[in-house]
């Protein structure tokens, strides 16, 4: 199987948050026009743990997903706000 630019790259920027601490998810990306941001696998287990190296590679270079997601929360010391209405955010930057 030939493995594209895309999948390299896509591998590793996911090895890069895996190594400052993130829980990196693979998303379906240019696969589902429709839904470009769903999760590829199963991801609930990737809240108590970080995928390995092998694991990365498995999902962008051979089964080729097109997307990275990074699973927020605890796992990953991470927090998103997610502003869908202008004026919420207006009011909460206040």
């Amino acid at each position: 199987m030939s493995v594209s630019n895309q999948s390299e790259t896509l591998l590793l920027a996911a090895e890069v948050y895996t190594f400052l601490g993130y829980s990196v998810i693979p998303l379906l990306g240019d696969v589902s026009a429709d839904n470009p941001k769903a999760p590829s696998i199963p991801w609930n287990d990737y809240k108590n743990h970080i995928a390995p190296v092998e694991e990365l590679r498995q999902w962008f270079l051979h089964e080729g997903f097109q997307g990275i997601g990074i699973v927020t929360g605890r796992i990953s010391n991470l927090v998103v706000l997610d502003f869908d209405d202008p004026e919420l955010y207006q009011s909460f930057r206040i």
